[in-house]
């Protein structure tokens, strides 16, 4: 039982700074990393043409690979491709997938908002 209260405690308390941690605005351009598989996230086959998905690809110093954060209020950002100048946004598929595809970047568009919520220094939940 005392182990089971040390591991509830150890729980909240790091809830509770990953809740209170102050955020700061992100600025510039990054690469996104998959923190699990070392991928990075980029439009497939580097093509500019709207509704290409986008994939995991192994790190590379490419343009194609490199997003724009632009911040949109408190934790939101949109991102725009240095490659193509385009972004990217949910799209469902005939098997009631979702996958990310490239759509124009158009400033202040919901659907091309996320959510970057700090988890450690430099990363980061998508949301």
């Amino acid at each position: 039982m005392k182990r089971l209260s040390l591991v509830l405690a150890l729980v909240m308390a790091t809830f509770f700074f990953c809740s209170t941690a102050v955020s700061q605005v992100i600025k510039g351009t990054f690469a996104i990393k998959n923190v699990e598989t070392g991928m990075l996230l980029r439009i497939k086959d580097a093509n500019k043409k709207d509704g290409t998905p986008l994939v995991s690809y192994a790190p590379v110093n490419w343009k194609c690979m490199t997003w724009d954060f632009q911040h949109t209020g408190k934790q939101t950002y949109q991102l725009k491709n240095l490659f193509t100048g385009k972004t990217f946004e949910p799209k469902q598929d005939e098997s009631a997938a979702i996958s990310l595809a490239q759509q124009p970047f158009v400033a202040g568009e919901e659907k091309q908002q996320y959510e970057f919520i700090p988890v450690t220094s430099g990363v980061y939940l998508i949301l």
